[in-house]
């Protein structure tokens, strides 16, 4: 489908921002708005990548700040809008095909980072407002359609069963006075039917998205892969619907939704658009990613402030959001998007400020007392009643490597509670022990739960004791024993197996290969012996006795490399370093990883030992080193100069211009680790650093065959220009900034 520009005079008319007062702020589109919208789309989607800097952090407000300005909006204008407590954006609809990048445009996140930027406000509440041709019939909320999408074997990835119950809650259902009706992975036609036989007030999506699909099926990124949901087909197995014929089909009745909601990733900027745009009243989604403890507690607050409100949207958005915030830990930007038919401000304007102030106070009001309220219970000498008020999700890692626990990673990928009263339950206990052999290590707490949904895996921190670390030799399966109790009675008991891997044991997964950085280990005392026996070579190489390891003091990347050969020269004249396949491993997807005593010892080592051990001397000395992670194959790298590894990071942040992908589709690059390890989607800045010789790889495997260090050279460059071979590159340097430290494995440090 070609998609066209917006900017004609009529369509730029009806683009503007909607204050409360009914003031109104016009923007000017005459600057390329697809460009800008594709670069905020970009920047939010891979936030990881700065989320963690303040200095980046502070650049993306001054840089939204900056587009904002250069939209129309005066400073004076922009002050003001600083102290407004909501912002609606009107966007004006025709055809799907036009103005999409007025609908991808994360505008929650770009308007309040831009207003909030250097002010110290509070950032403003964003919804938006689809301004479309006609007025479609809606009628008083009767009835609600839960539909729970899990085909395939997508269902073994997600359950989704606790919606009905959360929902029943939320929206104050008495269990048998009004059922919701529940559509469980339905295809399409079964889920028009069911739409054209009860034309639902509701409509509540949830399941997995076309990307996080495409994901969990291994289908790959496809920059061309079109926003939608899986449905099953007719043997049952996942089906991608795209978002325009799936919004259609929810509007296929005479009566249309009040309110679409779509619990998964990516659904707002066309699923959610899309049905505003074929007749519902209201669209509540997610611009991309969001965790899904925090999504489901976000929802049960809205739906609840909606039944208390009385329908009102505006207030029961504003506190459901409100109630979200007192989480930041968990949130990634303001990806919460609330469509809209109707301007909700200008409604809102129609009463007088007072009233609506009365009313959010009164939402409030009644949510907290509900909170307040201590939840009532008597023991009946059985724990049936309870489970059935408490629900208790716990999902422990299969495999708990030990650099997870030394960089204050989770024991568990998720510890969901879930409760299905409105009374605040106080004083749960948590009880976790991990058994092995005749140690135990526990952790206890008591939780006070008040919203709907918690998860406290964050929270969850088992010790092990360093003597334990080290006398573990090999991967034991042991024991995980969980209690959940209240007022003395049990909600959840059971022991569930775990396998803990030996602290020299490195899991190479998508999750947890970027711990890496915690096995270069530069105070290891056969490092120092190295650099001591380089010392010699680097005051050859210069033809000084007085040279000495300078790191990049002298700001030339000449001398950089002459320090770095003075290290390969010591290690290539003054060992004997052979070859040797990894040692042997009884888990999946893991190495057994030597330390630099090992290597020198041993004389031996693996690709990615040797790849360790010269990292570790670069660190040693200063210097910024790198890991290659190729298919099967690892070799070090490192920076010439501090400030290109400072300019790749610039690189790295900058949008790219590629205008093939700039459409509602594009799944817009994810980040999906953290800073410090690159993957595929930064492959061309890295190459474009590699060939103009800023950043440079070594090949350690050389060393093993008594090859030059410029031979070394020539062939990682080689290797690395195969796009198709290259996995990650880790930054060791980064990854120290960001809190990864190395392991202190005793016995083996200066």
């Amino acid at each position: 489908m070609k998609r066209r520009a917006v900017y004609d005079a009529e369509t730029a008319d009806r683009f503007y921002l909607r204050a409360s007062g009914n003031q109104t702020y016009r923007l000017d589109l005459t600057r390329n708005f697809q460009t800008l919208s594709f670069e905020w789309a970009y920047r939010v989607r891979n936030r990881r990548l700065w989320a963690s800097s303040e200095p980046s952090r502070d650049d993306i407000s001054k840089q939204a700040r900056a587009d904002l300005l250069s939209m129309g909006i005066r400073g004076a204008d922009l002050d003001q809008l600083g102290d407004e407590p909501v912002i609606e954006v009107n966007i004006p609809f025709s055809e799907e095909a036009t103005g999409w990048e007025m609908r991808i445009m994360p505008w929650e996140f770009f308007l309040s980072t831009a207003i909030s930027e250097g002010k110290g406000r509070k950032r403003p509440l964003v919804i938006r407002h689809l301004q479309r041709a006609g007025h479609f019939q809606h009628r008083p909320i009767e009835n609600t359609l839960l539909v729970i999408s899990s085909p395939g074997v997508i269902n073994d990835k997600y359950q989704f069963d606790h919606e009905k119950r959360l929902l029943e809650t939320s929206l104050g259902i008495e269990e048998g006075s009004r059922s919701i009706e529940v559509l469980p992975t339905p295809t399409l036609k079964e889920l028009e039917n069911t739409i054209l036989e009860h034309s639902p007030d509701i409509v509540h999506l949830t399941g997995v998205d076309s990307h996080e699909g495409a994901d969990l099926l291994g289908l790959g990124r496809d920059k061309h892969r079109r926003d939608g949901f899986y449905l099953a087909d007719e043997k049952g197995g996942p089906l991608m619907v795209d978002s325009m014929k799936l919004a259609g089909i929810i509007n296929s009745g005479d009566i249309k939704p009040s309110l679409v909601t779509c619990n998964t990733f990516h659904s707002a900027p066309r699923t959610c658009a899309l049905n505003v745009a074929e007749g519902a009243q209201l669209a509540l989604g997610f611009q991309d990613e969001i965790d899904n403890a925090l999504a489901e507690q976000f929802l049960s607050t809205f739906y609840r402030a909606w039944k208390i409100s009385g329908y009102k949207t505006l207030s029961a958005f504003q506190l459901a959001f409100e109630e979200m915030k007192r989480h930041p830990g968990r949130m990634y930007g303001d990806g919460v998007v609330l469509w809209s038919e109707d301007s909700l401000l200008e409604q809102a304007s129609l009463q007088s400020s007072e009233t609506n102030v009365r009313e959010v106070q009164h939402v409030k009001a009644s949510l907290a007392s509900e909170k307040q309220a201590s939840f009532s219970y008597t023991k009946t000498g059985g724990t049936g009643g309870l489970r059935e008020k408490i629900e208790v999700h716990p999902q422990p890692h299969s495999r708990l490597n030990y650099t997870l626990l030394h960089n204050n990673q989770n024991l568990f990928a998720s510890f969901t509670l879930r409760k299905y009263t409105l009374s605040a339950i106080r004083d749960i206990d948590v009880e976790v022990t991990l058994q092995i052999g005749s140690d135990q290590f526990q952790y206890r707490r008591m939780f006070d739960m008040k919203g709907q949904v918690m998860d406290i895996a964050d929270q969850i921190r088992v010790p092990l004791t360093w003597e334990f670390a080290r006398t573990l030799k090999e991967s034991v399966l042991t024991s995980l024993y969980i209690n959940v109790s209240y007022a003395g009675e049990t909600i959840y008991k059971d022991t569930l197996p775990i396998r803990l891997l030996p602290s020299d044991e490195w899991l190479d997964t998508k999750h947890d290969g970027m711990w890496l950085p915690s096995f270069v280990l530069p105070r290891d005392r056969r490092v120092r012996e190295v650099i001591d026996k380089a010392q010699h070579y680097l005051m050859a190489i210069n033809d000084d006795p007085d040279a000495g390891f300078d790191g990049y003091q002298s700001g030339d990347p000449d001398i950089v490399d002459r320090e770095v050969q003075a290290i390969w020269s010591a290690l290539l004249y003054d060992y004997t370093l052979s070859y040797i396949d990894p040692p042997p491993t009884y888990s999946e997807s893991s190495q057994r990883l030597r330390t630099p005593e090992d290597v020198i010892s041993g004389q031996l080592g693996t690709c990615i030992d040797l790849a360790l051990l010269f990292a570790a001397c670069l660190e040693y000395i200063g210097l910024y080193p790198v890991i290659f992670l190729l298919q099967d194959h690892a070799f070090p790298g490192y920076w010439r100069n501090f400030s290109y590894q400072s300019r790749f990071f610039e690189l790295r942040n900058h949008v790219p211009t590629d205008s093939d992908g700039m459409n509602s589709t594009a799944p817009m690059q994810l980040a999906d680790n953290d800073p410090w390890m690159i993957e595929e989607d930064g492959f061309d800045q890295l190459l474009q650093l590699l060939l103009e010789e800023e950043l440079v790889p070594i090949e350690t495997v050389c060393l093993t065959s008594n090859d030059s260090f410029s031979h070394a050279y020539e062939h990682a460059i080689m290797t690395l220009k195969h796009r198709d071979s290259f996995d990650a590159m880790l930054d060791i340097q980064t990854a120290r900034k960001n809190g990864v430290t190395p392991l202190p494995l005793r016995g083996r440090e200066e």
